[in-house]
């Protein structure tokens, strides 16, 4: 009886050993994503696991810290946040983002990419139209519908997703232009906005990231590029 509950102890003993070894060298690390930035690749809530023995190339997803400056909103300068985006352009490269799509070194490089954007439907009609995506599954309204103005509702789904409404209920594509003081500058003058962004070359010992969910996304364009060093590992296994 006693090896009985012994085994499933050791094992337990052993994974937790190995858990507290992994966290603290950085060789395989478990994390939760806490925001919608990466839907919909990753959903709030969702686990995955990330290791420093795997370097990140572009388009791999990849965590890294980040301490926080004196424009950043919402956070206190000098706080160190953790967050997980998409690698999209190492050293040496330029990127620009046009009507939300990112482009390095002039070529078009989200056309594998699973993205989410805004998009406007009817107000009265919004919970109708998520229940449109999957019937059997309702997405969570509180992740998808981010305004209501003008009796518009701003949604945030895929271009898959708004084909599925847009078969019932009339859906647009929502692009923004408007200039926003919160984004990283190069230099001064610039008036960028989310939706059109750039062109920026990376510096040395620097990359950049973009979030999937590309107009929800406190990315590289507004952190600016994040120094290599803070890189503490490639996202390897999701949950």
């Amino acid at each position: 009886m006693r090896k009985v509950f012994l085994i499933p102890l050791l094992i337990a003993g052993v994974l937790l050993i190995l858990f507290i070894v992994g966290r603290v060298t950085g060789i395989l690390e478990y994390h939760k994503a806490v925001s919608t930035s990466m839907l919909p690749t990753l959903e709030p809530g969702e686990h995955f696991f990330s290791s420093r023995l795997s370097k990140p190339e572009r388009n791999d997803l990849a965590v890294f810290n980040h301490m926080a400056g004196i424009n950043e909103v919402q956070v206190a300068p000098g706080t160190i946040q953790r967050f997980v985006f998409r690698l999209v352009a190492l050293a040496g490269d330029t990127v620009r983002i046009i009507n939300n799509y990112a482009y390095v070194n002039g070529k078009f490089v989200d056309d594998s990419m699973k993205l989410n954007f805004f998009y406007e439907v009817p107000a009265l009609r919004a919970e109708e139209a998520l229940e449109l995506i999957d019937p059997d599954h309702p997405v969570k309204t509180e992740d998808r519908i981010l305004n209501i103005y003008n009796g518009m509702a701003l949604l945030n789904i895929s271009p898959g997703e708004a084909a599925l409404i847009r078969s019932t209920i009339p859906v647009t594509k929502k692009t923004d232009t408007t200039y926003n003081e919160y984004l990283f500058y190069p230099k001064k003058g610039l008036r960028w906005s989310v939706s059109n962004y750039g062109p920026v070359k990376i510096p040395t010992g620097h990359c950049f990231f973009l979030g999937d969910n590309r107009e929800n996304a406190m990315d590289s364009r507004f952190i600016g590029p994040v120094p290599v060093r803070d890189i503490t590992g490639k996202v390897l296994i999701k949950r």
